[in-house]
């Protein structure tokens, strides 16, 4: 979960919201990014679910010391929920799991504790390479969609937006071009990657009160009973020059 303190309240957003909300910003890229068209698909749904696989909702999992909801920064590296997440890919598709893979990788590689998994990635993805006969650099280029993505959906949903141009760092681009996220008259990102002048997203959340709660299942039950409430944000060119100025040419 991604948990924001209201001071009177917290504002919940389920990681998969997060994840659909990375494959909203995805699909309205400029056609130029995208992988090939047969991989197309396969990127959006590796996108949105490449945060799958938590935990059952039981004993006090998603509860911190205080008995306040979790948020994810506070969990642990979890190595079955890992390894959950890689599995669940693999059983859609190479490409997926491919993705998925490699967002892992990017995720925990500097974690000691992660080291098997990261050994036992690497190899996992050099067959998948091979297997869908991937140069691992075009692998990287596309890698870097979904990266791209994951990164300003957070942004969006921990309202996190810089009040200057052209803004902080956001992510890599494929290729290694920097892009950031500030705002000028009007949210936008720098470059332009997006087909359209302007581009609306929504996600949902969910307000609970600020109480402690019991365990889990309490937790659940007000979430259940919270109402869905929806987000929108707005990003616009503006003066923000475009990744292509000529003609789109893939990267």
């Amino acid at each position: 979960m991604i948990v924001l303190d209201r001071g009177t309240h917290f504002s919940i957003i389920y990681q998969r919201a997060h994840g659909m909300l990375a494959a909203k910003i995805a699909e309205k890229l400029e056609p130029a990014l995208r992988p090939p068209a047969k991989y197309w698909l396969e990127t959006l749904v590796a996108i949105a679910d490449h945060d799958d696989g938590r935990r059952e909702w039981n004993d006090d999992f998603h509860l911190n010391e205080h008995h306040f909801p979790k948020d994810f920064t506070e969990y642990q590296f979890d190595y079955e929920q890992v390894t959950r997440v890689v599995n669940t890919a693999e059983c859609k598709s190479s490409w997926v799991c491919l993705m998925v893979s490699m967002h892992l990788v990017e995720l925990y590689s500097d974690l000691e504790e992660a080291a098997e998994l990261i050994d036992d990635e690497l190899k996992r993805q050099k067959n998948l390479r091979e297997q869908l006969h991937l140069p691992k650099d075009d692998a990287e280029a596309y890698y870097r969609i979904v990266k791209w993505c994951d990164e300003l959906s957070l942004r969006i949903c921990k309202e996190q937006f810089p009040d200057n141009f052209p803004g902080e760092f956001l992510e890599k681009l494929p290729r290694g071009k920097s892009s950031y996220l500030g705002k000028k008259a009007d949210l936008v990102v720098y470059p332009w990657v997006f087909e359209k002048e302007k581009v609306c997203f929504e996600y949902e959340f969910r307000n609970i009160p600020k109480r402690e709660y019991k365990n889990d299942s309490d937790l659940r039950q007000e979430l259940n009973k919270a109402k869905i409430n929806t987000s929108p944000v707005e990003f616009k060119r503006g003066d923000a020059t475009r990744l292509f100025n000529v003609e789109h040419q893939p990267f």
